[in-house]
């Protein structure tokens, strides 16, 4: 801010100068004595005229209010006086502590402290400051939807600036009337305030007909004006050096949090360090440190300066404390409390019997949005706590919180990392590592020995992998990282076989898994294990071999090595229902050989059961297709099961088996009854349709066959040749 030509030049526009309190004191210098006091008490400040027109820019303005008057409703519903319209009539202010609905809403308490010249009311001091509890976080919500704001930014706005209690901001509304009367006074005392005749009281002016030219009058007053300058520089200058030293400080005291994150420190010694550097920084002989840990609140830290500036840790580490009364609202609300006077150990619920003296006290809550849930409380500087110990205070905890998080983030880390290396050695498992987007791939030494070769054999590339791997397996190798890295599968299992350094084919098992994605989503990293299963593939192999043996056997006839009638009951149940889709015919032959009985009486039964499985295998070698089926089905009696087959070409079927049968010359026991072996043959065919089972055929082709027995054996009867009144 600068004067040109008697205006004011604020932010590029004009404001004309209120004559009386230029006259006072220059512009520049109630700008740079507003700055100061503002700092000072820890609020905002803009200085206007009577209509409301500023004079000063804002010092130390409020983020919220910042933050808010950016939008449109936000300049709507905002009565500071920066945005009132020119010419508003200052009666139309509240006084003394204007509050408007977002003041309300963001919990700002508001006044204005009138500048008085020689009695005469030329200027306001326009103060405000964040109330010392956070406002209700709903009605932050509600405020900001009606802004069409970011309700997440707003509440961090409000996070920013210091807070001050109802009676600090009225002690310091005071302190500030107080101090601008006692300074125009003392300007008056000095001539350096001489009024115009427009400024005095009403009858006076008749008495004033043109203002005396004193030189030596305004000598002094520009005497007076420079020492106030000089003086106020000075204040400016200290005030920096103080501020200046009191960064330093803090900047010290994060780096000696933060310089725990690089050590292997535990968490109590990052908690002892913090402590100590907080109560440094506030010149507080005593503090403790409260954390939620493991379900339990407990002492973190504690311990004071002894006279001779050793810090000594006093003995209530890990001891519990059980949070009440004013513990539980400070972390609840996740503000500041400070305390004057001796603290009440009964009062405060938990603090031991044997505790040191607490006077004053200032308690800091951690940062709730850290995940953490605690206190530091800082007690016995005979000075009494500031504003700007507060805020270095909670600027300290959330940097030791960070160090905290970091700290058990990296300490998981390691775990996790040494759980990993166990599990892969315990598990025998070779680790990789891929990037498809630079084809770089990593393979632990294990994924080399695994194979028997080196790490140093072979190059760290995908097209080792492809060399070694099976010419039948390379296709699902190369197929299943193609579908991850298109992202059309998360995670997979493959068994493939790679070739040993001994030349041998050893079956691994290949598992793998997205580990990171890039900004747009895309597969960046693919990690996972591979491991020597060669020894289960060889018995999960033999036992599909054995398996597969036993189903043959359990589906066999023992003696005539076709299949047995249990296999031929579900094997006409399966095709019943194929022909049925299908819309097909399904064929059966039963056949039975004639006179076996007498057969086996006359040759016995060794020979007997030599003739069964000759006529079995007689009969399965005149089937030419894989679906046909030859079963035994009773003692002697055979079936034939014929898919798509209609009856004609299951009586072909029949007649070629006879034939066959015939050739074979079978002496029979009995010449004049049959004197080479023969059988009977009963032919069926249906095409399936609703309500009707397989259990049909089988009825029409056992029908057929006790007709062809009836007729005389070694013939072949269908069932169209079955007399209606068998049917």
């Amino acid at each position: 801010m600068e004067l040109r030509n008697g205006f004011a030049m604020v932010q590029g526009g004009r404001l004309p100068v209120n004559e009386t309190v230029s006259d006072a004191m220059p512009l520049e210098d109630w700008q740079r004595l507003q700055d100061l006091t503002a700092v000072i008490g820890g609020v905002q400040m803009v200085m206007t005229d009577l209509r409301g027109d500023r004079l000063t820019l804002p010092s130390n303005e409020l983020a919220a209010c910042r933050w808010l008057r950016r939008l449109e409703a936000g300049i709507v519903d905002c009565h500071c006086p920066d945005r009132t319209p020119t010419g508003r009539d200052s009666s139309s202010l509240a006084t003394p502590a204007p509050k408007r609905d977002i003041c309300i809403a963001l919990g700002i308490q508001c006044a204005k402290v009138p500048i008085k010249v020689r009695g005469v009311h030329c200027a306001d001091w326009w103060i405000a400051s964040h109330g010392d509890v956070l406002p209700a976080r709903d009605r932050v919500t509600t405020l900001a939807q009606r802004m069409g704001a970011d309700e997440r930014a707003l509440w961090e706005a409000l996070q920013v600036n210091q807070r001050l209690s109802t009676n600090a901001f009225e002690a310091f509304l005071t302190w500030v009337t107080t101090f601008t009367q006692l300074l125009l006074r003392a300007g008056e005392d000095d001539g350096a305030c001489s009024p115009t005749a427009a400024s005095l009281p009403g009858p006076a002016n008749r008495f004033v007909d043109a203002p005396v030219h004193d030189p030596g009058a305004e000598g002094t007053d520009a005497l007076l004006r420079a020492n106030k300058r000089l003086q106020l520089e000075v204040l400016e200058r200290d005030l920096l050096e103080e501020q200046n030293a009191r960064k330093a400080a803090l900047l010290d005291a994060m780096n000696r949090v933060l310089q725990q994150t690089l050590n292997g420190h535990s968490e109590r010694r990052l908690a002892t360090i913090f402590l100590e550097a907080a109560q440094l920084l506030t010149r507080s002989p005593l503090g403790f440190l409260v954390q939620r840990q493991d379900e339990q609140w407990r002492i973190m830290a504690a311990g004071h300066w002894a006279e001779d500036k050793r810090y000594l840790l006093l003995p209530y580490e890990n001891q519990t404390f059980p949070v009440g009364g004013v513990w539980q609202e400070l972390i609840r609300t996740g503000t500041v409390f400070t305390m004057q006077g001796r603290v009440d150990q009964t009062q405060w619920y938990a603090l031991p019997d044997d505790f040191p003296a607490l006077d004053p006290l200032m308690a800091v809550a951690l940062p709730a949005r850290t995940g953490l849930e605690g206190f530091v409380a800082l007690a016995n500087n005979r000075q009494g706590y500031e504003r700007v110990d507060q805020a270095d205070v909670q600027t300290l905890s959330r940097v030791y919180a960070e160090a905290l998080l970091r700290k058990r983030s990296e300490k998981a880390r390691r775990e996790s990392e040494q759980r990993l290396h166990l599990a892969l050695e315990s598990a025998d498992e070779g680790l990789w590592d891929y990037f498809p987007q630079t084809a770089r791939i990593y393979y632990s030494p294990r994924w080399f020995s695994l194979l028997g070769y080196a790490a140093a054999d072979l190059p760290n590339e995908f097209i080792t992998w492809r060399t070694l791997t099976h010419p039948e397996d390379l296709p699902l190798l190369e197929g299943t990282f193609e579908r991850v890295v298109q992202d059309a599968e998360d995670a997979f299992r493959i068994e493939i076989r790679m070739l040993s350094q001994s030349g041998q084919w050893r079956w691994v098992q290949v598992r793998g898994r997205t580990a990171e994605r890039d900004a747009e989503g895309g597969v960046r990293r693919v990690a996972g294990t591979l491991i020597d299963v060669s020894q289960y593939k060889q018995m999960e192999l033999a036992l599909q071999k054995a398996n597969q043996e036993l189903q043959r056997l359990a589906a066999l006839d023992d003696l005539t090595q076709i299949a047995n009638r249990r296999r031929f009951e579900e094997r006409l149940a399966e095709e019943w229902r194929r022909a049925r889709r299908t819309d097909a015919s399904l064929a059966l032959i039963l056949c039975d050989i004639d006179f076996f009985k007498f057969y086996n009486d006359t040759f016995g039964h060794i020979r007997g059961d030599e003739t069964l499985h000759a006529v079995a295998q007689a009969i399965s070698g005149v089937l030419k297709r894989p679906m046909d089926l030859v079963a035994r089905y009773g003692g002697e009696e055979f079936a034939i099961v014929l898919p798509d087959t209609d009856l004609q070409g299951a009586l072909r079927v029949a007649g070629e088996v006879r034939d066959t049968i015939r050739s074979l010359g079978i002496v029979h026991g009995e010449p004049a009854a049959c004197p080479t072996l023969s059988l009977s043959y009963g032919v069926a065919a249906l095409k399936p349709r609703e309500g009707l089972k397989a259990r049909a055929l089988l009825e029409r082709a056992d029908r057929a066959l006790y007709q062809a027995k009836t007729d005389g054996r070694d013939r072949i009867v269908s069932m169209d040749a079955v007399p209606a009144g068998t049917t």
